[in-house]
């Protein structure tokens, strides 16, 4: 079993990069302590692509070409992930929220649509708390407010993971890509310590997200309690939730098709 966040990187998606899509511009933004990666496609109202935990934007590579032909996407590799490098602090979704909006004001985007998967959803809802004012609309897939919202059997696999047994071609992944690939093993301690400790939202906290909000989970409850979604969705004032069958955690990657019509139905809606 892999982890919350982490993508079963396949050998179609390690040999097809978002790059291949043909972005419009793509290079790094100073973050202060880090050089963040960053790659544009397509043009209109820009729509920010956040991934899930130890990924990067490849995982949006089969939505990129049906989003991309209505919307300007700017594809991110969070900090200590994909192409971005890491400094010496601790990770938790404060800190990765505050870089989505550093690299927001340096591309001089005053508001986007969040599309999150994941961490990247929880960085969605993030924002949508902390900085409303820069955020158009989120989409939260396979999100969870609370630690207590993960499984049994995810929780263990995060208490117990380790670089050896971390999962089925995901630290190829890292290793193909990142700056620094010999600090995987840093990456994995700092993030499954915020997996096992973050957030730590109650349901008085989502009642206050003034946006519109798309939820989307899975069928499967393999990794977020539905219930726990459930319960997530009813708390965010006005939130739509959505569950995609026949996959687990990765329906941006193998439900592409039916995601992007959630997805461009959710932003088109005015």
């Amino acid at each position: 079993m892999t982890g919350k966040c982490a993508l079963v990187i396949s050998s179609f998606l390690l040999a097809t990069n978002v790059a291949a899509q043909g972005p419009t511009h793509q290079g790094y933004v100073d973050n202060g302590d880090i050089q963040m990666y960053y790659e544009e496609h397509g043009e209109g109202e820009p729509v920010l692509l956040l991934h899930g935990g130890t990924g990067s934007g490849k995982e949006w590579s089969r939505l990129v070409p049906m989003l991309s032909a209505h919307y300007r996407l700017i594809v991110l590799d969070s900090r200590a992930q994909g192409r971005s490098t890491d400094s010496d602090r601790a990770l938790d979704y404060d800190l990765l929220s505050d870089d989505t909006i550093k690299l927001m004001d340096d591309l001089e985007i005053e508001s986007a649509y969040i599309i999150g998967a994941s961490d990247g959803g929880i960085i969605g809802l993030s924002l949508a708390m902390r900085s409303p004012d820069r955020v158009r609309k989120v989409v939260a897939y396979g999100a969870n407010f609370h630690p207590r919202g993960l499984t049994d059997s995810q929780r263990e696999w995060m208490e117990n993971v380790t670089p050896e047994n971390f999962g089925a071609d995901a630290d190829t992944h890292y290793l193909s890509i990142a700056p620094e690939p010999e600090r995987f093993g840093v990456l994995l301690e700092k993030i499954t310590a915020m997996w096992l400790s973050q957030p730590t939202w109650t349901e008085g906290d989502l009642s206050r997200i003034t946006i519109p909000v798309l939820i989307i989970d899975d069928t499967a409850g393999l990794v977020i309690r539905t219930e726990h979604v459930r319960a997530m969705a009813t708390a965010i004032p006005g939130a739509q939730l959505a569950f995609v069958e026949d996959t687990n955690h990765y329906a941006h990657w193998d439900k592409a098709d039916e995601f992007s019509d959630l997805v461009l139905a959710f932003l088109a809606d005015r």
